[in-house]
């Protein structure tokens, strides 16, 4: 049995391709943001290139919308579901007899393929699994054995039942044939970007900024309070610079959930504190995205310290406005930042990190910087059309 909400649509489809958020909760903003700009990236094509998309849930529809901010650009939404009543439980059991079915495709009439996880067990359509990355491999320190060997066996059960496997980089490519090399055939790279709306810049920077007292030259870090994001090497950096007489500044902006329950924020808060850097470094929490956007824009430059990315949403973030990034010494920081204005620094680097910073904020001046948001234009333009183009292919592949 399947519930839907129609809305406008918007596509000649070629395929119907049932969208399973996966951020429901509110907890993983850069998985909910993954998707939301992948259907802004597939809305860029050609009417006649595009896919119908259908976000889907088992059961019923949430109150909280994982993709309010793209509902419009979504053809509709629906539930899955069991038939409610027993005549209805007989009725279907009847059809499925009749037509030989023995899985749950009857649910999902009219979708060709799931993606970037399979809604139910036996769905009886093709899913595409798309894997973030593998750091639960690379940083085994930061797992407990519970939380490694769950991981572990999902990506194992579901790379194992996918059609095919996405994954967002060069290097998460080599990952795959490392850890799971038997699919490496099934497998392709799919990178996405980041797409400004309106909601963007609906903020003033400059006004926004001095009404939460961020009045000197600032760099911003918007990533989650969590072990392995390393908001500790940036704190390091600026008491470093702070004791060399240069007084930098830096906003954090996001979530203080630590997924691995280490309570990584009281760390990096307590360091503040001991340090005697209050002054300038603060904690903004997790923003409204036009409130967040309004703060990188105003930034001197975005810093992305993180010991391990799949795909940064930060820095596609900031590729989208032409904004200055510093960013770890990472295999994916590098692929990302190519051809693009970026300095880089080892990830315990703090000689490297306070220098990079120290540099910039000698040179540089507070956005927003109109100029640099206009050149980034055209290629975030052929970028949303590389992914949007992209994902259309995976999913004929996929479906032929």
């Amino acid at each position: 049995m399947t519930r839907c909400e129609t809305r406008s649509s918007g596509s000649a489809a070629m395929f119907n391709v049932g969208l399973t958020p996966v951020d429901v909760e509110g907890y993983w903003v850069g998985g909910r943001h993954y998707l939301q700009h992948l259907v802004r990236c597939i809305r860029s094509l050609p009417r006649e290139r595009q896919a119908a998309l259908i976000d889907v849930y088992w059961g019923a529809i949430p109150d909280r919308d994982p993709f309010a901010e793209v509902r419009s650009l979504i053809d509709q939404r629906r539930a899955v579901a069991f038939p409610p009543t027993a005549g209805g439980r007989l009725f279907r059991k009847a059809k499925r007899a009749i037509a030989g079915i023995r899985d749950a495709r009857d649910l999902f009439a009219g979708i060709d393929v799931t993606f970037p996880l399979p809604l139910a067990a036996n769905q009886g359509i093709p899913y595409i699994f798309w894997i973030p990355d593998f750091q639960h491999e690379h940083l085994r320190d930061l797992y407990d054995e519970a939380h490694y060997t769950n991981i572990a066996d999902s990506y194992t059960q579901l790379s194992d039942g996918a059609a095919r496997i996405v994954v967002g980089s060069e290097f998460g490519l080599r990952d795959l044939a490392r850890f799971y090399p038997r699919h490496v055939s099934r497998s392709e790279i799919l990178r996405f970007c980041s797409v400004p709306d309106e909601e963007w810049f609906r903020i003033d920077p400059v006004s926004y900024c001095d009404s939460i007292g961020l009045t000197e030259p600032f760099f911003v870090v918007s990533n989650q309070f969590t072990e392995h994001k390393n908001h500790l090497a940036v704190v390091e950096a600026v008491q470093m610079q702070r004791d060399r007489g240069v007084c930098l500044h830096v906003a954090f902006t996001g979530s203080d959930y630590d997924f691995r329950g280490m309570n990584y924020f009281a760390r990096v808060a307590e360091k503040v504190r001991t340090a005697a850097i209050e002054k300038q470094v603060r904690f903004l929490g997790l923003l409204p995205r036009a409130e967040q956007i309004a703060v990188m824009r105003r930034a001197l430059a975005v810093l992305q310290p993180s010991r391990f990315e799949g795909w940064s949403t930060v820095i596609e973030d900031a590729k989208s406005i032409g904004k200055p990034v510093i960013a770890s010494e990472f295999p994916v920081h590098r692929e990302q930042l190519a051809g693009r204005e970026a300095w880089f620094a080892g990830v315990d680097d703090i000689e490297g990190w306070g220098s990079a910073m120290a540099q910039l904020a000698a040179v540089l001046r507070p956005g927003p910087d109109r100029d640099q948001e206009r050149a980034a234009e055209p290629l975030l333009r052929k970028a949303m059309h590389a992914c949007g183009e992209k994902f259309v292919e995976i999913v004929a592949l996929t479906v032929s």
